[in-house]
């Protein structure tokens, strides 16, 4: 048997359906009225919405009819309408700006964006026709057409405007057939007036009309003096359904029906019915335009009563909304205070069973029950205190096996025996979970273990549902560790190489922090601490890791400027005390293009450029014959100590040839011509020794001539003369061994520059040669 659902409800609820469903007998016709008040707001706000468009589309078609007239009378060569014409088109543009505006509103407002499109439309058709009639390129004909049509473009948007705002559907008669009136026939009304205007006009401007300009002027009178009768009508209908129109619109519908009859009468009388033309077209224009105008002042009022009507209907339903809605609120409240009074007077013992049932729920068992009583409410607060008990007996038990595990003493289990029925059940469980639990723990922690020894193939069965994360997590730490044990391979086997290379490598990370140094740079580092701290006082080479580069350099700001737009390598060289170091940075970038660090390699061209000076200052001297200077190999090692020494031996080597020249020359000098220039010499050396002694054996030969010639001089006067001649052959001979002599000693400075070309080439090639071996240092 099905139970009853009243039983499975609580008291309150009870109560509470009762009162809900009183309160409903209430809300239903309430909602229903507030809806249909929402609604007529609505509808309304909406109507409100399309009077600001509509107003500027009539605007709108009363100065494009003007315009229409106008132009024709330009066309037809009536240029005193010319002015006319041209403030009616500027009047247009600015009725169409308007309507424009207004009616993308209302599309908004609406959600529809047919007004926009039909407007922009029929704003290029009027631009087209503006320039034309402006250009005198079309006939009047033409123009009265496409102005006509142009017209009929706007009634229809007008149309689509009054559909749109719902302004054709509105549900009162007052309001109905003034909008009929206001918005339909009477704008109708206007246009055969406007068309009447223009073919009359035309028609008086050429003192001519036609049969078929009698029978359309015919028509357009007719079809005049009907919509005259429908507006007459519809208006006469709306102030029977509201009498407040009469006094409103008396005025404006008596001036306006009057005018259009009017004019009618006008048009049939000088145009159909009279015999010869004799009235005038400006004075048949202005009669024409004053009947249109009177028709639009009356549509102007009957849309200022719409307006008020409009707006009165939107209050009295914000009205009845906010009444109705006061209502709805009242009920409830009284609902809810009766309520709350039976409530209040309920059993004491249901509320404290209910607090502490609610408490149990909670989670929070120190809210106990008083079981004093034997009606059917003590027995529910014992029931419920005996369940807050087991409750927090099984709760102590699990709280106290807790702790037990955070201690580590993961064997502990709750002693389910303790308890009866489904607490026992669930003791049971929860000691079966959590062995489960720590079962699956200590077999992944086995494999991690495993992971720890090397053994990245350990592996664990597939756990079900979502255990299956720890599955997916032990991949992915086995998949980690092989990457990092590759990545660390790889680090160790560059690491290795850059090491073992003699040159000094120093790695910064991408913010310049120094993450590497190999024991090269380390012990160059060491090497020129000294020089370091007096720009860094507190460097220190063995703590050099982990510090940031740029504290080398003293514009820190500069350097990290240039590093950090590094695109290839960037060389620079420093002085640091005694030493002076080339250093160079290479940027390191990552696989996506980032820089993530750069190497800087460093080079002590200290002894280089010690070697460069000794051996610039040793050819400046010898250019200068001072041959006394020598480069001090003691301090120098390698090449640049087997650089010193041959540069040395070159200046000894010139330095003797020069002396042992220089003591030949002094002996000549001063007529010592026994002894010859002796000692082993090669080159050019050699061949100044060889000129230098012929020179002196020459010089002998002659002194002896000369002797040997004198004393024949003293024996035998006779021989005077040729003694002269022998003494004349003497002294040229003297003569062309001095010349010799000369062009030896030259040949001898010719040596002597020779000698410090070649000692300027070897400085060359020396300073090649210690470019070359650091450009070899930085390629290894």
């Amino acid at each position: 048997m099905t139970p009853n659902p009243l039983h499975r409800m609580n008291l309150w609820q009870k109560f509470a359906a009762i009162g809900a469903l009183a309160l409903t007998l209430i809300a239903i016709p309430g909602a229903i009225v507030l809806r249909d008040r929402i609604d007529t707001q609505r509808v309304a706000h909406d109507e409100e919405a399309g009077l600001a468009p509509a107003a500027a589309m009539l605007r709108t078609i009363q100065i494009t009819q003007q315009h229409r007239g106008l132009a024709a009378n330009v066309l037809s060569g009536n240029m005193a309408f010319a002015d006319k014409r041209a403030k009616a088109k500027d009047d247009v543009d600015a009725a169409l700006a308007k309507a424009a505006t207004t009616g993308t509103e209302l599309g908004q407002r609406m959600h529809t964006g047919t007004i926009d499109e039909r407007m922009n439309e029929m704003a290029g058709q009027w631009k087209t026709l503006a320039g034309a009639v402006g250009a005198r390129s079309i006939s009047p004909a033409e123009s009265a057409q496409r102005h006509t049509r142009l017209i009929e473009s706007q009634f229809a948007l007008l149309d689509e405007i009054v559909s749109t705002s719902t302004l054709a559907l509105d549900p009162e008669a007052a309001s109905f057939y003034l909008i009929m009136g206001t918005l339909d026939y009477g704008p109708r009304l206007t246009e055969y007036l406007g068309q009447l205007r223009a073919l009359g006009t035309n028609a008086l401007s050429k003192k001519e009309i036609t049969p078929e300009q009698r029978a359309a002027i015919a028509g357009l009178i007719g079809n005049s003096r009907h919509y005259s009768l429908r507006v007459q009508q519809a208006l006469e209908r709306s102030k029977a359904a509201d009498a407040t129109l009469a006094a409103a619109l008396a005025k404006s519908i008596g001036t306006a029906v009057e005018s259009a009859k009017t004019a009618a009468d006008l048009a049939e009388a000088e145009l159909v019915s009279a015999a010869k033309i004799t009235f005038t077209a400006p004075d048949f224009h202005t009669r024409m335009t004053q009947a249109i105008d009177s028709q639009f002042d009356l549509v102007t009022a009957a849309t200022g009563e719409l307006t008020r009507i409009l707006e009165a209907r939107a209050d009295a339903a914000r009205t009845t909304v906010v009444q109705v809605s006061l209502a709805l609120a009242g009920g409830l409240l009284a609902m809810l205070v009766t309520v709350w009074l039976i409530l209040r007077v309920s059993n004491r013992a249901l509320r404290a069973s209910m607090d502490a049932a609610q408490a149990l729920s909670r989670g929070d068992l120190s809210v106990k029950v008083a079981t004093d009583g034997r009606n059917d409410f003590g027995q529910l607060a014992a029931a419920v205190e005996m369940a807050r008990a087991n409750v927090q007996d099984l709760l102590a038990e699990v709280r106290g096996m807790y702790q037990r595990h955070e201690r580590g003493d993961i064997d502990v289990v709750i002693d389910a025996g303790r308890f009866q029925g489904e607490f026992g059940t669930m003791a049971q469980g929860i000691n079966e979970m959590v062995g489960a639990h720590i079962d699956v723990k200590k077999r992944a922690l086995g494999v991690v273990a495993e992971f720890s020894r090397g053994n990245l193939d350990a592996d664990m069965e597939k756990l079900p549902g979502k255990k299956a994360f720890i599955n997916d997590t032990l991949d992915t730490v086995r998949r980690l560790l092989r990457e990092a044990n590759n990545a660390a391979a790889e680090n160790l086997r560059i690491r290795r190489a850059l090491e073992a290379v003699p040159s000094a490598v120093m790695v910064t990370d991408s913010e310049g922090v120094i993450r590497f140094a190999n024991s090269a740079v380390l012990a160059l580092l060491r090497r020129i601490e000294p020089g370091l701290r007096q720009r860094v006082p507190d460097f220190s080479a063995d703590q050099v890791l982990g510090q940031n580069f740029d504290r080398f350099h003293r514009n820190p700001a500069h350097q990290r400027a240039i590093v950090d737009h590094l695109k290839a390598p960037h060389a620079a060289q420093f002085k640091f005390g005694e030493h002076t170091i080339r250093l160079t940075a290479t940027p390191i970038s990552g696989e996506d293009g980032q820089r993530v660090g750069t190497i800087l390699d460093w080079t002590d061209r200290s002894a280089e450029v010690a070697a460069e000076e000794d051996v610039t200052a040793l050819v400046e001297a010898a250019s200068r014959g001072d041959f006394s200077r020598r480069v001090d190999v003691a301090r120098r090692e390698g090449f640049f100590r087997t650089l010193g020494e041959h540069m040395n031996r070159l200046v000894d080597t010139t330095d003797r040839s020069l002396h042992e020249i220089n003591d030949a020359v002094n002996r000549v000098a001063q007529g010592d011509l026994t002894r010859e220039f002796v000692g082993e010499y090669q080159g050019v050396f050699a061949r100044l020794q060889g000129d230098l002694n012929a020179m002196t054996r020459q010089l002998v030969t002659t002194i002896s001539d000369v002797n040997a010639a004198a004393q024949a001089l003293t024996s035998a006067s006779g021989q005077v003369s040729s003694t002269s001649q022998s003494l004349s052959q003497s002294a040229s001979e003297q003569a062309a061994s001095v010349e010799q002599t000369t062009a030896s000693l030259q040949e001898m400075a010719a040596s002597v520059k020779q000698n410090a070309d070649n000692a300027n080439v070897t400085d060359g090639m020396a300073t090649k040669a210690a470019r070359e071996a650091d450009e070899g240092g930085q390629a290894v």
